[in-house]
């Protein structure tokens, strides 16, 4: 006679970001900061940092919004082109 054994999860289960209250199970996949992590066991309020629950799958890049951005950007080349946060426009200087 054949016995039949229950393996629980067995494949990546996307849940969306990451979210501190919510509780996951092993194999519960979640983004946060741009970045993929994957339970390795049942937690609760544990960060996607602690290695010992959390397994980073995939890194995000850098995250900036416009402003910040743009505000690089201008200390990049520098002072060629500056940015006016109010109006949000560019100015570039010619000589």
């Amino acid at each position: 006679m054949s016995e039949i054994r229950t393996l629980g999860p067995v494949g990546l289960n996307p849940v969306g970001e990451y979210q501190e209250n919510t509780s996951y199970e092993r194999l519960d996949l979640v983004s946060h900061n741009g970045s993929s992590y994957v339970a390795l066991k049942e937690t609760l309020g544990h960060e996607v940092t602690d290695t010992e629950y959390w397994q980073r799958i995939a890194e995000g890049g850098i995250h900036m919004n416009y402003d910040a951005t743009l505000k690089a950007l201008n200390i990049a080349i520098n002072g060629i082109i500056s940015y006016n946060s109010e109006r949000k426009e560019l100015n570039i200087t010619t000589a």
